[in-house]
């Protein structure tokens, strides 16, 4: 039986955006329901698909793979996969300058007696590809025309006086033949190169097993992509996502060497597919500008969905991971306001709630909670969506939403706080509480209490939360991502706090859930302090706000401006405490809260 090429595709002068959503969606097969996982194989099937729809527009691929048959199929049926009379340029590792942009044609200069340019091969590629031979070798020079031209999608050819603008939108197909994981193209390229692909280790019959595709049209401008609308929005919370998920440059991707994929993780994806020109979100011409690589990040979703299940992200399960959970035996499960939640309780005396904040759960009161037991009957919940307590449907996941369900919980044992302990968002919800009567305590206390909304570029992070919290793929892939210690690490480091290996530990333990981060995603999609700055002068409780002054998430002066919101409020600095004060120093904080108490107990 002949060879099957593995990338065959119809051509016609047209091609709509349900055409080549239909034409990706069929090379996704084996992704869907019913089919077979995605391979090496199927994966680099789609890129060359994707690709081969729009170069100029989608900027390039990677692909790592030495000289050999598996390699020259792919390229092969990557050249035949492309509209008839597409320019496809090789580009070789040394090529000299006035080869690359063009220059002066002497013999034609000398012939007609005045200065005749020559085109480049840049020039040449437009409408088409350049294949780069050896990308690992290529010279910083070439590199930097290279992604000059990516950038702009012109060439200015001004130098042994010729003076020249060309048209060169095209995209580059860097073959990478790297023998180690740090030896590879340069970062520039990379960045603007949509795919990443790798070959080595796979065999002609693997790609022979890839499952035959309906024919597909595509044009030769690749209108399917260019054409395609989507809400600016959209746009902005997508070229948000790349910050939100930790990705250092909003169009890089990571040199780390990975099985055949296409796209990448969805951090590098949105960056790379949505901010590879290096536009801001800002104008609706830059916002244009990004349209079309924002079609082929929506379209390559579905088969990301697939390939990222091998991460290792998991859910939490209370009889592995909270074997050893901190205070597991005084750990309770309760049911409430339709939803079934995690608590801890422990001590005698005055009742005193604990609120932990955004992306944290019970174990941030794991030596603080001991100490005020001494002197409190002490509640702690996980809230809603965070560590064992379920989420909550709806508007639960608002402020006013978790209030009213912390006032549910709280009634269904009959709780009647004296005392509230909030620490970021949870001093949020407690304020919430008392300003609408659910609680009446004789004293609240702020831990770096977030009352204020955030300003200036953090603005995004609403539209991002409600993008990535309607996608839960994006908690699994960010799940994922915070194996990497690295990445927690510098997680926690922005919090301006210093943990012990405990608590660095349990972090890690809640930042590896899909189901924690998913949850702490759907309560930033919900939040809106807005309502709660204005209603700050109907706070009838005495409030102390705890600074500290190395917080690098609430910035500790804002403790200054809110307590000036509060009738009474006091604000109370911690010298050398960030975000997690109680967790750096329990014992100092402890001492604090119970005095605090004490002096409005005996002035009631």
């Amino acid at each position: 039986m002949p060879a099957r090429p593995f990338a065959s595709i119809a051509r016609s002068p047209s091609c709509s955006a349900p055409e080549a959503a239909a034409a990706v969606n069929t090379a996704r097969r084996g992704t869907e329901p019913g089919h077979a996982a995605p391979s090496p194989a199927s994966d680099a099937w789609l890129a060359l698909r994707l690709f081969a729809l729009a170069p100029a527009t989608l900027g390039g691929v990677c692909l790592r793979a030495g000289a050999g048959p598996v390699r020259d199929r792919w390229i092969a049926d990557l050249k035949a996969s492309l509209p008839p009379h597409t320019p496809w340029r090789p580009c070789p590792v040394h090529i000299d300058t006035d080869r690359l942009l063009g220059g002066l044609d002497l013999a034609a200069t000398l012939r007609i007696g005045r200065s005749v340019a020559q085109r480049g091969l840049l020039a040449e590629a437009d409408g088409g590809v350049v294949v780069l031979a050896m990308a690992e070798r290529a010279s910083e020079s070439t590199v930097a025309h290279l992604a000059a031209a990516l950038e702009s999608g012109e060439l200015i050819v001004a130098r042994n006086g010729i003076d020249e603008r060309h048209a060169a939108r095209f995209g580059v197909l860097a073959l990478d033949e790297g023998a180690d994981a740090d030896e590879g193209p340069k970062e520039s390229l990379l960045d603007r190169a949509a795919f990443h692909v790798e070959l080595d280790g796979l065999s002609l019959r693997e790609l022979d097993a890839v499952p035959d595709a309906t024919p597909m049209t595509a044009s030769s401008t690749g209108d399917a992509l260019r054409h395609a609308e989507l809400a600016d929005d959209i746009l902005e919370a997508l070229c948000a996502a790349a910050l939100a998920l930790g990705v250092s440059s909003t169009r890089r991707r990571s040199r780390r060497p990975r099985p055949a994929t296409c796209p990448r993780d969805a951090g590098a994806l949105s960056a790379a597919a949505l901010c590879r020109r290096g536009h801001a979100v800002g104008s609706s011409a830059q916002r244009r500008a990004c349209r079309a690589d924002a079609v082929a990040l929506s379209e390559a979703r579905a088969h990301t969905k697939a390939m990222t299940t091998t991460m290792a992200a998991k859910d939490l399960d209370w009889c592995i991971d909270g074997a050893n959970w901190p205070h597991r035996k005084a750990s309770t499960s309760v049911e409430a306001g339709g939803i079934r939640w995690h608590v801890q309780r422990m001590g005698a005396g005055p009742v005193l709630l604990l609120v932990h904040g955004t992306g944290a759960s019970t174990h941030s009161w794991r030596t603080l909670m001991p100490l005020l037991a001494e002197r409190f009957s002490v509640i702690a919940p996980d809230l809603p969506g965070h560590g064992y307590t379920q989420i909550a449907p709806g508007s639960g996941m608002s402020l006013p939403g978790m209030s009213r369900l912390l006032q549910q919980r709280l009634d269904a044992v009959g709780a009647k706080p004296a005392c509230v302990v909030g620490h970021s968002a949870g001093a949020a919800i407690l304020a919430r509480m008392a300003i609408d009567g659910r609680i009446a305590p004789a004293a609240l206390v702020s831990l770096n209490g977030a009352f204020v909304p955030l300003g200036g570029m953090l603005r995004f992070l609403s539209p991002i939360a409600r993008l990535m919290a309607a996608t839960p793929l994006v908690a699994r892939v960010f799940a994922g991502r915070a194996a990497d210690p690295k990445a927690l690490d510098r997680l926690l480091e922005s919090t301006g706090s210093r943990l012990d290996a405990t608590g660095t530990g349990l972090y890690a333990r809640l930042v590896q859930s899909p189901a924690h981060v998913h949850g702490a995603l759907t309560m930033m999609a919900n939040w809106d302090l807005d309502p709660l700055l204005r209603d700050l002068a109907r706070l009838r409780v005495p409030a102390l706000l705890l600074a500290g002054d190395n917080d690098r998430t609430v910035p500790p002066d804002q403790a200054v401006q809110v307590a000036a919101r509060i009738a009474g409020a006091q604000v109370e600095r911690l010298p050398s405490l960030g975000h997690l004060a109680h967790e750096e120093a329990p014992a100092r904080i402890a001492a604090i809260v119970t005095q605090f108490f004490a002096r409005q107990a005996a002035g009631a």
